[in-house]
């Protein structure tokens, strides 16, 4: 009888501190961020692009090369020029180390230099988030656009496969002379807040503890 006791104190305590590895693992929320830039919003013809990955489970990477960028990222040639040319590129979520069990929220932040109005619409996909902030005067012409993504169903929808597909419809609500309104997207910035996929030691020691239980009662039945 002594003997059953003990082996249930300790398989209680195995469970106990099984779902409480879980459930911590569970309540963790990492903040990762990519960003893609052009330093000189101002270039007609060329671009010299930068990429910065960060999350604050310690993840720091930095790509300067111009052809990775655009590959894994899908960077339309329109990127960082100052044109009227529509604007396309990828944010990229492939990268997340933990992996993603869910997404939380997401802020897409876009900086953008000329003559931006509220005529130039922003689409996740096919979805659309809004038009841009216009630049002026007092702003040198510089604008930024936050739009954030606050919904998990659509959001995990949306980056059902890690990636964010955005595009930039430039001038696209029409407007007085909208078809001269030449500006640049030089910066996009994705920010994003998540739960990761719980450890496999949680889950290991989990079953463990839910394995010695079902046996403990067998021995107990019988």
């Amino acid at each position: 009888m002594l003997l059953k006791k003990i082996r249930f104190v300790r398989l209680t305590a195995v469970l106990l501190a099984s779902l409480s590895l879980v459930s911590a693992s569970a309540a963790i929320t990492i903040t990762a961020t990519e960003t893609i830039t052009d330093p000189a919003p101002f270039e007609i013809l060329d671009r010299d692009l930068t990429r910065v990955r960060e999350s604050d489970a310690g993840i720091f990477l930095v790509e300067g090369d111009d052809s990775t960028i655009i590959s894994e990222n899908n960077v339309s040639n329109s990127f960082g020029v100052l044109n009227t040319q529509d604007v396309s590129f990828q944010h990229n979520l492939q990268w997340l180390d933990p992996a993603v069990e869910t997404y939380q929220n997401a802020t897409l932040s876009i900086t953008a230099f000329g003559n931006v109005g509220g005529d130039d619409v922003v689409f996740a996909d096919s979805f659309q988030l809004g038009t841009l902030t216009n630049g002026n005067l007092f702003t040198l012409f510089f604008s930024n656009s936050n739009f954030t993504l606050n919904n998990p169903v659509q959001l995990n929808a949306l980056l059902i496969d890690g990636v964010l597909n955005v595009s930039v419809d430039k001038n696209g609500a029409g407007g007085f002379l909208s078809q001269f309104n030449a500006f640049s997207v030089f910066s996009s910035s994705l920010t994003v807040q998540y739960t990761p996929v719980p450890e496999p030691l949680s889950m290991s020691l989990l079953a463990a503890g839910l394995l010695g239980g079902a046996r403990l009662r067998k021995r107990s039945a019988a």
